[in-house]
């Protein structure tokens, strides 16, 4: 029966299912509470914008002690100011930036939000990795699949630090398979999305320079399998 299925119908029950995947999830944002560390997240978040309106540098003082060591948060106000300085804000500073222009709406709704847009980007990726290793039949089950994991669709709506991260991943792996098709010329365009993701997934994480990397170790196996 599915061998009858043309790649084009494939296509539209893909985009049509990520459609309906996206209003799902934004609606379904509005009823998940904010994780436990989120609150100190936000004022991070805050802070950081402070620093680029000129309010005050406090996001500008650095995590470590005079021994070299990372503050620890807990201890207190100003060890919170400076010890969350060592995570990355990318995340906490796009909200703040656009609550900006919607304050009547719930901060910590909004920052779900956005965070279930960047929850659907990362299964809409995964399903077009899926596409790019098959056809969009393989798109659309690898899409299904993920979205079928819980602990991926329920952090999708509130986890402010792991699903943007896994996001930027997942788009810089989406993009290094394009690059391997598109080996041995390298387009402008393919060197600006890698740019850009792996640069906004080490302000996230700095673990993501580990997809630095995978870029390398990827054109290196195109070039030993082409060679030898």
């Amino acid at each position: 029966m599915f061998k009858t299925i043309s790649q084009t119908t494939w296509r539209n029950i893909f985009v049509l299912f990520a459609v309906l995947l996206a209003a799902i999830m934004m609606f379904l944002s509005q009823d998940y509470g904010p994780l436990e560390d989120t609150q100190i997240h936000q004022e991070h978040g805050v802070r950081i914008l402070n620093y680029f309106k000129g309010i005050d540098k406090i996001a500008t003082l650095s995590p470590v002690n005079d021994k070299g060591d990372y503050i620890d948060v807990a201890l207190s106000q100003d060890h919170e100011n400076r010890g969350m300085n060592g995570f990355g804000g990318f995340f906490d500073l796009l909200t703040n930036f656009l609550h900006q222009f919607f304050e009547s709406y719930n901060v910590y709704a909004f920052k779900n939000l956005i965070n279930s847009i960047f929850g659907f980007l990362l299964f809409l990726f995964c399903g077009l990795i899926g596409k790019e290793l098959g056809d969009w039949k393989s798109g659309l089950l690898a899409l299904l699949f993920v979205v079928l994991c819980p602990v991926f669709f329920g952090y999708s709506m509130n986890n402010p630090k792991d699903i943007p991260f896994a996001t930027f991943y997942i788009f810089s792996l989406f993009h290094i398979f394009i690059l391997l098709k598109e080996l041995p010329e390298i387009s402008l365009k393919r060197a600006f999305f890698l740019i850009v993701n792996i640069s906004i997934l080490i302000n996230i994480r700095v673990i993501g320079l580990i997809v630095i990397g995978y870029v390398l170790l990827a054109v290196f196996l195109w070039w030993l399998i082409k060679n030898y």
